[in-house]
């Protein structure tokens, strides 16, 4: 794959330099971002296609059904996606409009609370999901150390990212267009570079990785409605609206084949030994 199509989505890649914000206040566009469209990531991913012909968010939890009998702490869970999933499910978010929109979906139960400082009892989680948010987070090793605490030995954490591949050529060569529309080299993710440190984070929080895959998923792209809920999607911090117009047109001429969407999942156990 090119570096095209990751730089578009903030993928990682081994020339990106050290994690680092690249907008001044991430925290108040994040916030603005989801009140002014909460639930867009979940349009976006739960009308995808990937393997089997599951949603992306499916195809992580699957892996960790047999253990989700005990309770399942979603961190950052935005509108819950998950939550059907599993028969003891809590989710947490800052976003009072995610949760809301959870919330009217009939999922719960819900806390409003930071993914560093989760208002449960250490080992009370069989299962903690840390779905499309270690990028965006304010401090993902924080974030990792909480979902150890949260885990007692052999508990499992489930974390989905973006990834760099698999894309098809086409793929690669629609959002290279999208990029010169956008007038960007990167999405400004704050953590563009956790996907690549993943495994060691994971190490020094204590855990041991038991699955690491890939995997490319079709977003249908039938109307201008489709085009424009894919950029729509992107984070793009200090991008001009005209600009995100033209994204928007240049996506809408691209007919009716789906968008390639490449997706990480990662499985790990919880150690006894924690403290490293």
């Amino acid at each position: 794959m090119t570096g095209t199509a990751s730089r578009l989505i903030g993928l990682t890649s081994h020339d990106f330099c050290p994690s680092r914000p690249l907008v001044t206040d991430w925290g108040a566009y994040l916030a603005e971002f989801h009140g002014d469209r909460p639930g867009i990531t979940e349009t976006l991913l739960g009308r995808s296609v990937g393997p089997g012909d599951v949603e992306p968010y499916h195809w992580l939890t699957r892996l960790v059904e047999a253990v989700g009998e005990g309770l399942v702490v979603d961190l950052a869970c935005g509108s819950g996606p998950a939550a059907d999933q599993f028969s003891r499910w809590v989710g947490l978010d800052i976003s009072s409009a995610e949760l809301g929109t959870a919330r009217a979906a009939g999922r719960g139960p819900l806390i409003a609370a930071s993914a560093t400082a989760v208002p449960l009892a250490a080992g009370s989680a069989s299962v903690v999901l840390a779905m499309m948010s270690l990028m965006v987070v304010d401090d993902p090793p924080a974030v990792l150390a909480e979902a150890a605490r949260l885990l007692p030995p052999g508990g499992r954490l489930a974390v989905l990212l973006p990834a760099q591949w698999p894309l098809n050529a086409w793929d690669i060569a629609r959002y290279g267009l999208l990029l010169a529309a956008l007038g960007q080299r990167v999405t400004p993710f704050p953590h563009r570079d956790v996907s690549m440190r993943l495994t060691d984070l994971l190490d020094h929080a204590g855990f041991d990785v038991t699955t690491d895959d890939q995997a490319r998923f079709g977003f249908p792209m039938a109307d201008r409605s489709d085009s424009d809920l894919l950029v729509d999607a992107l984070y793009l911090p200090g991008v001009a609206d005209r600009r995100i117009g033209w994204a928007k047109a240049v996506a809408a001429r691209w007919g009716h084949a789906p968008m390639g969407l490449a997706l990480r999942r990662v499985v790990a156990v919880r150690r006894l030994d924690t403290d490293q």
